[in-house]
């Protein structure tokens, strides 16, 4: 793969390449307050001031540009999607394979004020690509305070785009994946309950679902800024969206077999957010695999292991399994 972008390169010549244009919002933090704070460190400057990992976002970068080298890989999940529809910056990039494959959507993070792309989205889509996997990485609704359900529906809407165009994205079984990572796995998690979900959109359920270092409850042990960014400041404490939007509230024997974890001591979303899903997992009867990282870190720390790197392989282990028992069935 050619490396065009590295840890010292700067942020702005990634997000203003003329290759992205038009769809800088998909190069991460677009949306955020504090773009213009960051726009000219480099890359191991956001590492040493946010903690966020240099080498995943360079790699990531470098892998969407050589994608796009062939040609745009983004596109719009809506039809709608003027400026002032309120969809204008949700959309796909859509990381296919030549040969007919089975795919994944990848939600990001960010707190439901920004979807963290360059972070948690084209680095794992490099990683399934290699797998044999296509990948497709999601860009949902963030500009609102009070954005629910639309994060919910774009999952949805990505998700239905996708089967549309089996054909010209290659896509070879309904039996996919969805990954959400942090808020984004909130959005991931939402959309295995049958209210807000596959079932409600009359969709096909996933074969698996993986929610790394998720939001899961709205309650006392959320994340107050990803439920205050979802719900509103005004509707921040509204005891209907919190039970309608705790996911825990809502997994049933239908929710999709799911790949759960998160480290221990993460000092942005209480450990008891995993803790919560696992157990109404257990109870409900829903298959999973529960995988918890002894470290204070929202997400892996650089000094994670290479077993702990290597858990979407693990994951995918566990989407085969699904795959394979769901058939002999």
């Amino acid at each position: 793969m050619m490396c065009r972008f590295a840890p010292d390169t700067k942020y702005s010549d990634i997000i203003h390449d003329p290759l992205f244009k038009s769809w800088e919002f998909m190069l991460d933090f677009q949306r955020s307050d504090f773009l213009q704070s960051i726009e000219e460190m480099s890359l191991l400057e956001m590492e040493q001031q946010m903690g966020w990992n240099a080498e995943v976002m360079a790699e990531g970068a470098s892998y969407l540009y050589e994608a796009c080298m062939g040609g745009s890989i983004f596109h719009p999940i809506w039809e709608d999607h003027a400026p002032g529809t309120g969809k204008e910056m949700t959309g796909l990039a859509a990381f296919a394979l030549k040969q007919p494959s089975r795919f994944v959507l990848i939600c990001p993070g960010g707190g439901y004020s920004a979807v963290c792309c360059l972070l948690e989205g084209y680095s794992l889509a490099k990683k399934l690509n290699e797998m044999g996997y296509a990948a497709f990485v999601l860009s949902y609704r963030v500009e609102e305070k009070g954005q629910q359900p639309h994060p919910q529906e774009d999952v949805a809407q990505a998700i239905l785009y996708i089967l549309q165009n089996k054909d010209l994205f290659n896509i070879a079984a309904d039996d996919y994946a969805v990954i959400g990572f942090s808020a984004g796995a909130h959005a991931a998690g939402c959309y295995g309950t049958n209210e807000l979900g596959y079932a409600h959109y009359g969709l096909p359920k996933p074969a698996m679902i993986v929610l790394g270092y998720p939001v899961i409850t709205m309650t006392e042990y959320t994340h107050l800024s990803s439920r205050e960014n979802l719900f509103g400041l005004s509707n921040a404490n509204d005891p209907e969206l919190i039970d309608q939007y705790s996911i825990e509230k809502h997994v049933t024997p239908a929710y999709p077999p799911t790949f759960l974890w998160q480290c221990e001591g993460d000092p942005m979303v209480p450990f008891q957010n995993s803790v919560l899903m696992r157990d109404a997992l257990e109870s409900a009867g829903v298959p999973y695999v529960y995988e918890v990282y002894p470290y204070c870190e929202h997400g892996l720390p650089n000094e994670a292991t290479q077993h702990e790197r290597d858990w979407v392989n693990r994951a995918v282990d566990f989407w085969k399994q699904q795959i394979e028992q769901d058939n002999a069935n």
